[in-house]
């Protein structure tokens, strides 16, 4: 009971955030990018799930080592964090425009995200709070990538 009130409150927190993010995109004609991008940081840091430092939007580290109190979850997030063929939000990379207000990973990264969760031991529920999040509430799409680059479509992530 005590994860479904959480995880309502938390999906409540990163859908009022996520709007407020579509918000910040639109009045960005007005501003410089640097300084939309600065608000947009600020507020990604708000978005990280108790207990861990890379389960988010963002990060709130200052070292790579650095691990919050579910470190087997957290270091399951900061693997999927440093995926090395992503695209972040607002940006261009690989031929590829990303609009959302969060980051587009590669659907490798993506799959062992998935499955290392899966595969969490000790902190379980916040191991299942996080990939309900990730995988069945904020749907967040994949890249395919193949030989020649970025393939054209995105891929939905499957049901955690």
């Amino acid at each position: 009971m005590k994860l479904t009130v959480l995880l309502l409150l938390v999906a409540v927190q990163v859908f009022a955030d996520i709007d407020e993010l579509h918000e910040l995109e639109k009045s960005t004609e007005s501003e410089s990018r640097s300084e939309a991008f600065a608000n947009t940081d600020e507020l990604n840091k708000r978005i990280i799930m108790p207990g861990t430092l890379w389960c988010g939007m963002a990060n709130k580290t200052k070292h790579d080592n650095d691990l919050g109190e579910y470190a087997d979850v957290d270091s399951r997030c900061r693997a999927h964090y440093k995926c090395d063929r992503k695209v972040f939000a607002f940006s261009k990379k690989y031929g590829y425009r990303n609009w959302k207000p969060y980051t587009l990973s590669d659907c490798v990264c993506d799959e062992d995200y998935y499955n290392c969760l899966k595969d969490v031991k000790e902190n379980k529920q916040p191991a299942l709070l996080v990939g309900k999040l990730f995988f069945n509430i904020l749907q967040v799409p994949c890249l395919r990538f193949n030989a020649d680059g970025l393939k054209a479509t995105k891929e939905k992530s499957k049901f955690f």
